[in-house]
């Protein structure tokens, strides 16, 4: 189980071929997710109305709820004597460590300074 992040999904999107062969390998062989703020960010990025419904159809849309606050909360715990990584990547791991599951993406070095996120 799987949350596609924002960077990857745009890539694969607009068809780089890094982006398409790797999704590909979990097309089918994995559930794919993405988060709501991921959704909004596609939205703004990607101004194709046909494209965004496209994604809202193939991949569920979590949401930041109770478990994922708690979540949060623990992992700027840990950032307590240090600068935590960017809103975004708080929000998405907080929802990926609630539900157990691994984040797709490019931002492998900001995802990473969060323990016990699962990256691909």
């Amino acid at each position: 189980m799987i949350i596609v992040d924002t960077d990857f999904l745009i890539d694969y999107i607009t068809n780089k071929q890094a982006a398409v062969k790797k999704l590909e390998l979990y097309i089918g062989r994995e559930k794919l997710y993405i988060t709501d703020l991921i959704l909004a960010e596609l939205t703004y990025t990607i101004p194709s109305p046909d494209v965004i419904e496209s994604v809202i159809d193939a991949f569920e849309i979590l949401i930041f709820d109770e478990s994922a606050a708690l979540e949060m909360i623990n992992i700027l715990k840990s950032f307590q004597l240090e600068e935590p990584p960017p809103f975004r990547i708080l929000y998405n791991s907080s929802i990926a460590l609630s539900k157990s599951l691994a984040i797709l993406t490019k931002n492998r070095s900001l995802y990473s300074r969060i323990r016990g996120v699962k990256i691909l």
